[in-house]
């Protein structure tokens, strides 16, 4: 996953920067991967598993745990028993940085796949 901003300038000077994550698919055909909407945030962020591979689909039964970590690696969130391909967190109040999130997500008779990304949190 990479994150592009892009602005755009015309008669009346520079826009905002625009943020969005862009999937980078290896040789391998690519697999899972973690959205983190929007980025960067300042009240909500929402995470999502989406499949960037044909033969590799969300399981809609299957489990998933994230957990996201501070620029100094400590724990700020730990939610674990999710279902569902998103949810939305709860960003407001948390200071100005990068986070580190890692999703565990667990499909039934597969073994478990690890998922990162990066928030980053501006005011």
């Amino acid at each position: 996953m990479v994150q592009i901003g892009v602005r755009v300038r015309n008669g009346c000077g520079w826009t905002n920067w625009e943020y969005n994550n862009w999937a980078v698919v290896d040789c391998s055909g690519g697999g899972l991967l973690l959205s983190v909407t929007p980025n960067p945030a300042n009240s909500e962020a929402t995470l999502t598993i989406e499949s960037e591979a044909k033969d590799e689909s969300f399981d809609v039964n299957a489990e998933w745990d994230f957990e996201i970590f501070s620029e100094s690696q400590l724990l700020k969130i730990n939610k674990t028993g999710l279902r569902g391909k998103s949810t939305t967190i709860q960003t407001a109040g948390w200071k100005e940085g990068v986070y580190v999130v890692r999703v565990k997500y667990k499909p039934e008779k597969k073994p478990m796949k690890i998922l990162t990304g990066k928030l980053v949190v501006k005011r």
